[in-house]
């Protein structure tokens, strides 16, 4: 998670005359690159812990990032235990980017995402809609404000990322708070995914564990207690939340049911 090395070059021409000593020239050129993009008006879900409800698809639109990013890295390769797995200072640049255009292709369809997961040819748009969108609300404008908080994975996760968001929903002025988690899994290719399918017995007593862990309670905590303050001062997202909640309970129901 370094930023890119200065690149210098040396260029020494020595000229000799009667009197004259060597000259030396050296022309240097330094480019430092930060990726921070500004997307406005998108959207946020692989095995997603969300303090929110997650959308069903409707209208692409941009995202606004505000996560510090690093260059691109090949994933972690030591897994540290939960309690020393702190947040990281800087996000490498091809995860941000994956995780912004993940959220932006949410908010057109399911099939859209497919190209960010992981070994999509094996799972089924179903199974995407069910692993890392979870829970389905009717209308999603938008994802704002997307914050990508990032810890080394387990096993064959190379990270774990806790995404904050803004969701913009229609005839709702005060945008929802929420938090996604999402598992981050680098390809054949070197290019990371969306990991939506299921954890070894292993990795998934790990991702709880994490969850555990004071940042990430402080953090699920933090977001909690902004979306219950924004649905104290807007009637028309506490409708909604209440709505979705009702919806969420009725399909729990339904699904005992058929079992």
């Amino acid at each position: 998670m370094s930023k890119k090395k200065r690149n210098a070059e040396v260029i020494m021409a020595p000229a000799l005359t009667l009197l004259l000593v060597v000259v030396l020239i050296i022309v240097g050129t330094m480019n430092m690159k930060t990726d921070e993009n500004n997307i406005e008006d998108t959207a946020k879900d692989a095995a997603a812990l969300e303090i929110t409800s997650a959308p069903i698809p409707t209208v692409a639109t941009k995202t606004v990032s505000v996560t510090p990013t690093a260059t691109p890295t090949p994933g972690p390769t030591a897994t540290p235990s939960p309690e020393e797995n702190e947040f990281k200072k800087l996000v490498p640049n091809d995860v941000t980017s994956l995780i912004e255009e993940y959220y932006a292709a949410r908010v057109i369809s399911v099939e859209e995402i497919l190209p960010y997961i992981y070994d999509a040819e094996s799972i089924t748009a179903e199974q995407i809609d069910e692993n890392v969108i979870m829970s389905r609300v009717e209308y999603v404008n938008a994802y704002h404000d997307i914050k990508i908080h990032l810890k080394t994975g387990a096993g064959s996760i190379d990270y774990v990322a806790y995404v904050e968001n803004s969701i913009e929903i229609p005839s709702v002025e005060t945008y929802a708070p929420s938090l996604d988690e999402l598992y981050i899994k680098y390809d054949e290719d070197g290019a990371p995914k969306i990991y939506a399918g299921g954890l070894s017995q292993e990795e998934n007593a790990y991702m709880e564990a994490l969850r555990e862990t004071d940042d990430v309670k402080e953090l699920r905590k933090k977001v909690s207690n902004e979306l219950e303050k924004a649905r104290e001062n807007d009637t028309a997202l506490d409708d909604f939340f209440k709505m979705m909640e009702q919806y969420i309970e009725q399909s729990a129901e339904e699904a005992k049911e058929e079992d």
